[in-house]
């Protein structure tokens, strides 16, 4: 198929508000950005039980000051499954595009693979949210990421 000039001109300049275009015709023109992406587990119930339209805290923020984010999907299961084995409940990643959040975000472990949001997170931030798999001992799986 044979796009014109003008066709891709007008696709490419909707503005995307990050450094990964949300918009469909990235797919369809075939562009794959890599995106800054962060990863946020959460319980289930309580994810479901915030309204949606209100910015995203975690029920620890009070207590620690900021939300912890995870980089990368060996992290991921290895932070969940030090923190949250024991705990039964599902849980949901939230996708988070590090480039939309409004709050600052701030690395404070020297191998920058644990940012902090410093703040709400607001939901405009958030690319997807997904449940997140466990083996039968409480282990959480490594997730198979798309960004």
């Amino acid at each position: 198929m044979f796009i014109a000039i003008e066709e891709v001109r007008s696709v490419a300049d909707v503005p995307c508000l990050s450094n990964i275009c949300r918009f469909p015709h990235c797919d369809a023109l075939g562009i794959k950005i890599r995106m800054n992406v962060t990863y946020h587990g959460t319980p289930k119930r309580y994810w479901e039980s915030l309204d949606s339209s209100e910015p995203y805290v975690p029920a620890d923020y009070p207590k620690d000051g900021f939300i912890h984010t995870t980089d990368g999907p060996e992290a991921i299961s290895m932070t969940l499954t030090r923190f949250y084995k024991s705990n039964p409940e599902p849980f949901v990643l939230l996708h988070i595009d590090k480039d939309c959040v409004t709050s600052p975000i701030r690395y404070d472990d020297p191998a920058e693979i644990f940012p902090h949001i410093y703040g709400p997170l607001n939901r405009d931030a958030i690319l997807a949210v997904e449940e997140i798999r466990r083996s039968s001992d409480g282990t959480f799986c490594k997730p198979l990421l798309k960004w």
